[in-house]
């Protein structure tokens, strides 16, 4: 079984998510609750289908393979020496899943209160240039036998 949900939203990095006061204290940044709020909206139109697959999720005899793909509409430079190579400040790739995935187990868990993503034993995921922003999740569950 697997779900395939494209959000029309561009990822935000984990170094953008939160911060810490003098004292040590943590807190989410204005940056990412105003994208997490966009991102919700987009999952929640598809929450039915994303609790229909979760509803359907074996802890006992499944794991869980994630796929993403995340669309940037500056990926390359433009213009200067690195004019055609790869932006830097477009973002590591490995910063933009925990955000996302969290958000898709946090929905998913309210129709299967098993399903986390603890169970995720290996996941792609790859930057590709658009005009429009966006992420693509997709998620197989396999045999624990496999």
């Amino acid at each position: 079984m697997n779900i395939s949900i494209k959000v029309n939203v561009g990822p935000i990095g984990l170094n953008n998510t939160e911060r810490s006061t003098s004292r040590g204290v943590r807190y989410k940044t204005q940056k990412y609750k105003e994208w997490a709020e966009l991102v919700y909206r987009e999952l929640n139109r598809q929450s039915e289908a994303i609790k229909f697959f979760a509803k359907q999720f074996r802890p006992d005899k499944e794991f869980i393979v994630a796929e993403y793909e995340f669309g940037l509409a500056k990926l390359y430079c433009t213009t200067g020496k690195r004019k055609g190579k790869l932006n830097k400040k477009a973002g590591d790739l490995d910063n933009f899943i925990k955000p996302i995935q969290d958000m898709f187990f946090q929905i998913a868990a309210a129709g299967n209160g098993e399903m986390d993503d603890c169970y995720v034993i290996a996941l792609t995921a790859r930057k590709v240039e658009t005009e429009i922003p966006y992420m693509k999740l997709n998620y197989i569950f396999i045999d624990q036998e496999t």
